[in-house]
């Protein structure tokens, strides 16, 4: 914690009167300050909460559910995390909840399997390998080339192994549809912190060949270029893992280019 404004600052007076020059010299503030921003989305969210509402209100996520959203959306279905991301889009208090969300809690620890993987591959640097294992490693080598090529003939590498797999880590995922825009909150997440981000592609398209750009429009460069990788489990995506860091707030064109010369284009809202 840097600025200690929002604590020097009656919030809850504030956003009972949102047309004073008061507040909106507060809420420009928190447009460049991280910490009174996260103050002034917790007391927004409070507010919203504390109000009467009408008997057939909307149902309204948990604080539980958004930081599953935030931090495990594979955990969610498919359909769940569209109609989360629906209800923040049109609904402002879960939304700045959501965001205080973000800020407040902690990203967790790494999964046990995670860890496990991490072990592994250090147990298989260079310098965790006895002195024969360079030799063994050969020789399977030597094996497997011999009974793959000399035995069993010339084989094509299947598909799903030329493929990127999902990665183990990711910080959030924005899932873009045919019909809607995606949306990514940079609120909470660092500059090393992937994100997965899925588009739509074609069943033919699937598997296949396909070159992403993600670009600002009327920037001279791409800030993201990769070939798609593809989730076995949902054939109707195609998956790139961006940084966080590569993106400012602002609209971003994702290009999709097939072997073929085939061309979609989708956007990105970026906050």
């Amino acid at each position: 914690m840097n600025c200690y404004r929002a604590y020097e600052t009656d919030l809850e007076d504030l956003l009972l009167d949102p047309e004073s020059l008061e507040f909106r010299e507060f809420e420009a503030h928190s447009e460049g300050c991280p910490d009174c921003a996260g103050e002034l989305a917790l007391h927004r969210g409070l507010l919203a909460r504390l109000k009467d509402e009408p008997a057939d209100r909307v149902e309204h996520p948990t604080d539980a559910v958004l930081l599953q959203l935030a931090r495990r959306p594979e955990s969610l279905e498919q359909e769940q995390r569209a109609d989360l991301r629906a209800h923040l889009g049109d609904c402002h208090p879960c939304d700045d909840a959501y965001r205080a969300t973000l800020m407040l809690v902690p990203e967790p620890q790494l999964s046990p399997v995670a860890r496990a993987v991490e072990a592994v591959r250090g147990w298989l640097s260079p310098g965790a390998l006895p002195a024969w294992a360079p030799v063994a490693a050969a020789l399977v080598l030597a094996v497997g080339v011999f009974l793959r090529v000399g035995v069993l003939g010339p084989e094509e590498t299947p598909p799903e192994l030329r493929v990127r797999s999902l990665p183990g880590h990711y910080a959030t995922e924005v899932e873009i549809t045919p019909s809607q825009r995606g949306s990514l909150e940079l609120y909470g997440l660092d500059d090393e912190e992937v994100v997965l981000l899925r588009v739509p592609v074609s069943q033919e398209q699937f598997g296949g060949e396909v070159l992403a750009r993600i670009s600002s429009p009327g920037a001279d460069a791409p800030v993201h270029e990769a070939r798609l990788g593809w989730d076995s489990a949902n054939p109707s995506t195609g998956f790139l893992q961006p940084k966080a860091g590569i993106f400012d707030p602002d609209s971003y064109q994702i290009e999709l280019e097939a072997a073929d010369g085939a061309k979609r284009t989708y956007w990105l809202d970026v906050r």
